[in-house]
């Protein structure tokens, strides 16, 4: 950030959602603490998703709780083609059905999941478009409950010469989410190290 006039780099930690922006951990500069400045950019990495977000802070504003100074920031995501898809993305090949807009469901492999979306490779029966809503149902294993996801076709690309869909997820369970923490761990865990692909 900018502050009287010079380039300075602060870190804080993000506490709670408030006022529209986050609540976060005062900002000092030179051990003096920041009343407000005129320039600056935020890298917020999320301890629980391991993904990083680059805001242009449009406002960042002191304020004071029982005699305990805090700062409110508020901005917009900076986002691009190359960082749509932060979170890492692990290889499952789980067979599963889709349901494009409503409708008729297909046969789809599972080709890799996230905490943000997924890819899926499709049978060449129905015809996917950006902006279609699927409803994703797949089966972690034989006997496990199944887990439902629901998101919008963010592209439709090709893996090995097969037609693969990506979605942007909007709505799933705590089930799906658990089963990518637990990817996550088998990879950190070296089970299956092959089995991640970079975001």
């Amino acid at each position: 950030m900018i502050h009287n006039g010079l380039m300075v780099k602060a870190e804080a930690t993000v506490l709670i959602h408030y006022e529209g922006g986050a609540l976060i951990t005062p900002v000092y500069s030179n051990g003096t603490i920041v009343n407000s400045c005129s320039s600056a950019s935020l890298i917020y990495e999320d301890d629980y998703t391991d993904e990083k977000h680059l805001f242009k802070v449009d406002s960042l504003q002191r304020v004071d709780f029982g005699g305990s100074a805090f700062h409110i920031v508020k901005g917009k995501e900076i986002t691009g083609e190359n960082n749509r898809r932060r979170a890492k993305r692990y290889y499952v090949n789980i067979p599963g059905t889709a349901y494009v807009n409503g409708f008729t469901p297909y046969n789809i492999v599972v080709h890799d999941v996230s905490l943000r979306g997924m890819a899926f490779l499709a049978d060449g029966l129905a015809k996917y478009k950006v902006g279609d809503t699927v409803r994703l149902m797949f089966h972690k294993s034989k006997n496990s409950k199944r887990i439902d996801v629901v998101g919008s076709v963010a592209r439709v690309f090709k893996i090995s010469g097969h037609e693969a869909i990506g979605l942007s997820l909007s709505g799933f369970s705590a089930d799906y989410i658990n089963f990518v923490l637990e990817k996550k761990s088998e990879i950190e865990d070296g089970v299956s190290a092959a089995t991640t692909i970079s975001a």
